[in-house]
């Protein structure tokens, strides 16, 4: 009988143990993913690696996507917002503007942001509650690798949905630099999915490379961009090392899987009461990917690609 008690006991501690950590711990997040494309994805991933390491299995994740469309994103922010979450996450500008809107009867509530350029001109910099992690490109270290690695090629092609804020600053950021470093820019729009291989083709014969900016619809089509250009012998370059496998020829840029977990760092430490000294951050993480496939179709040299970046 005594036996039966210890055991008893013992059972009813290691319960109680698992209620006062999942009372410490059960917290409720959503994340609102604007569309499906590597970059995202790594950075949603990386969000919920770090949040579960630091958190443990007590804390619910809820991931819903709006496959590109703000309607769909608009009406995402509305419900995870009605279910009271601790904290919700806004995956790329539209999802991180969406939610903003939707949260402001719970100002309370955490919102926190990945994936995003320009936090300011999002309108998420000087509001209350609000953390993230800006991904602004390094331009200049991609300029640099073109002028080493492609010193022929002054030409530069720019695709673009001029209807995203975060695009089109980034391309105005890239054409000042680009055409300080001498180089021609010429911009070719899309306003669809459907038009993507039409803005490609427009640029052929105009340019000597074509750049892909953090743009959601562009990087959506981005296979088809790659297929397209590769056809006529023009290699695409950009600030996002993820999509190199899917053609570009070589990216300087943001890890997103490691930005994810620097902001799933970040709420970590909130919900478990710790400081976070800066609530607005720059990715702390670059990265210089080759497709080694894509230079070879090209007939480029890999050791002067491999020579052209220096961190």
């Amino acid at each position: 009988m005594r036996k039966l008690f210890v055991i008893l006991g013992i059972v009813s501690f290691v319960i109680l143990l698992h209620m006062v950590a999942t009372r410490e711990t059960g917290r409720k997040i959503a994340i609102n993913q604007f569309v499906s494309h590597p970059a995202l994805d790594e950075a949603t991933r990386g969000i919920q690696v770090a949040i579960k390491e630091r958190l443990g299995h007590g804390v619910s994740i809820q991931v819903q996507n709006a496959q590109g469309s703000i309607v769909s994103a608009v009406q995402i922010a509305q419900q995870q917002v009605s279910n009271d979450p601790d904290v919700i996450i806004g995956v790329a500008t539209p999802s991180a503007q969406a939610s903003l809107k939707a949260r402001t009867k719970a100002e309370k509530m955490i919102l926190a942001f990945v994936a995003i350029t320009d936090p300011k001109d999002a309108g998420l910099e000087d509001e209350r509650n609000i953390v993230g992690v800006s991904d602004a490109p390094p331009i200049e270290d991609l300029l640099q690798v073109i002028k080493k690695a492609m010193p022929e090629k002054k030409r530069i092609g720019v695709i673009f949905n001029p209807g995203e804020i975060g695009s089109v600053k980034i391309v105005k950021m890239f054409q000042k630099s680009a055409e300080s470093e001498q180089f021609d820019v010429s911009l070719s729009a899309v306003h669809s999915t459907s038009n993507i291989k039409l803005a490609v083709e427009r640029l052929m014969g105009k340019v000597d490379v074509i750049f892909v900016p953090l743009d959601n619809m562009v990087v959506s089509g981005i296979q088809t961009i790659a297929q397209t250009a590769l056809t006529h012998g023009v290699p695409i370059v950009g600030n996002d090392p993820s999509l190199v496998d899917s053609g570009l020829l070589f990216a300087v840029g943001c890890d997103y899987f490691k930005s994810g977990e620097q902001l799933g760092q970040m709420l970590s430490d909130i919900l478990l009461g710790q400081p976070v000294q800066q609530k607005i951050q720059l990715t702390n993480f670059k990265e210089y990917k080759i497709n080694e496939s894509t230079a070879k179709a090209l007939g480029m040299d890999m050791e002067a690609l491999r020579k052209a970046y220096n961190e």
